[in-house]
């Protein structure tokens, strides 16, 4: 699986690449590679233009929103733990072992950028951090699916 997201996250070394048809007509009709199946997760421009940013939100619902903009059925569901690996490979955040247990915070990069920390109390009363991220953190990420090559 590490190799599967080192070659989703550099596209430009996998030598048998498909070519597939992503006109407006055809990007909303199920493509699949020679194989059966999908295909990595990537945005075309005009999916990524329809993103909703939002002031903060968390890491999950950064991931829902670009499942929910991605329109292709050919394509692989991203999670909030790929999401998550692409901000600690930007040295904007990094995992801290708290008490425990792997805690995730802000770098000093990260502050200044406008990732906060920010306090919850779950429903059993239990409080907890979790990290918000503001607009231009929002869009880096969608920014880092958008494909040269997938675009119509």
């Amino acid at each position: 699986s590490l190799i599967e997201e080192y070659i989703e996250d550099n596209p430009e070394l996998n030598q048998n690449k498909t070519q597939v048809d992503l006109s407006p007509e055809t990007s909303h009709k199920t493509v699949a590679n020679k194989k059966g199946r999908k295909q990595a997760f990537s945005l075309l421009k005009e999916e990524a233009d329809n993103y909703t940013y939002v002031d903060f939100t968390n890491v999950s619902s950064i991931c829902d929103e670009m499942n929910r903009i991605c329109q292709r059925d050919n394509v692989k569901k991203i999670p909030a733990t790929r999401l998550t690996r692409i901000l600690v490979s930007k040295e904007l955040i990094v995992e801290k072992e708290q008490d425990g247990q792997t805690k995730k915070v802000p770098t000093e990069k990260g502050e200044k950028l406008g990732i906060k920390e920010v306090e919850r109390v779950s429903q059993k009363g239990n409080p907890y951090t979790i990290l918000v991220y503001p607009p231009n953190i929002q869009r880096m990420l969608v920014e880092h699916f958008v494909r040269e090559d997938n675009l119509a």
